[in-house]
């Protein structure tokens, strides 16, 4: 059964994609696909029977918070793959950017039109997910954190270990400013 529910969902995900693809094909007919800016994102990823664990909400593992970000707008930015993280409130001071629009002060996203392009050092904010009151992560760079149940604490070094599987709580391998 496993089998039948993962090849759902790949289903599911190859149903998306050629969805945008028309969406791409249309555009491009139209003679307008550069002039038109296409963001696609997702508000939660799904796991499939890692940790035991299939579906969303479970966990704050990447595989449910580290979801596509996928920017199309070739006037403002090039084409390729970031492997920086982002937060998804970066999406609204990003499109005002693009349109020319002032942001507003107390807008607590910026504007991924440099980052995209290779200005300035990277994403320099730390990626935050919350599940209800029980279990956080954070992730900088490739270093992420998880706490669930208020102390169950987990390091990982994403560069090494994109699935998650090594906890480095307590290792001296994981320890900040040593």
């Amino acid at each position: 059964e496993k089998q039948h529910i993962i090849a759902i969902y790949d289903s599911n995900v190859s149903y998306q994609d050629a969805l945008v693809g028309k969406l791409e094909e249309k555009l491009k007919a139209w003679g307008i696909a550069d002039d038109t800016m296409i963001i696609i994102t997702a508000d939660h990823g799904d796991e499939q029977w890692e940790e035991g664990r299939v579906g969303h909400g479970a966990s704050s593992r990447d595989m449910l918070v580290h979801v596509p970000l996928l920017i199309h707008y070739p006037p403002l930015f090039a084409a390729g793959k970031r492997p920086e993280g982002t937060e998804l409130i970066d999406v609204v001071p990003t499109l005002a950017d693009a349109l020319g629009v002032q942001t507003d002060a107390q807008w607590q996203g910026t504007s991924l039109i440099p980052l995209s392009n290779g200005v300035g050092a990277g994403y320099g904010r730390m990626s935050l997910s919350s599940m209800y009151e029980d279990s956080h992560g954070a992730r900088l760079g490739d270093w992420k954190v998880r706490i669930s149940g208020g102390s169950n604490l987990r390091v990982y070094d994403l560069a090494t270990d994109p699935d998650e599987m090594k906890n480095l709580a307590g290792d001296a391998a994981a320890s900040i400013g040593g």
